[in-house]
């Protein structure tokens, strides 16, 4: 998920808007929105980008297409 905004309700709670990443960790178009007590785990862009650099998820995932096209020619 990325989060993509920050709201204060009229009782001064916090919910934030966010996206859900798909499978190969690209922005997908499905939103919703939580209150901050409801996250669990937050992962600062930095250290999501430097996974990312670290880990060759977009290029396994065009592989491994590849490779089931492959299989059934």
């Amino acid at each position: 998920m990325q989060a993509n905004t920050i709201l204060l309700d009229y009782n001064q709670a916090v919910h934030i808007g966010y996206t859900i990443l798909k499978n190969n960790l690209e922005v997908g178009e499905r939103t919703r929105t939580i209150s901050l007590d409801r996250v669990a785990y937050l992962l600062k862009e930095k250290d999501f980008l430097q996974y990312l650099a670290n880990n060759s998820i977009k290029r396994l995932s065009l592989l491994q297409r590849w490779m089931e096209k492959e299989k059934y020619r």
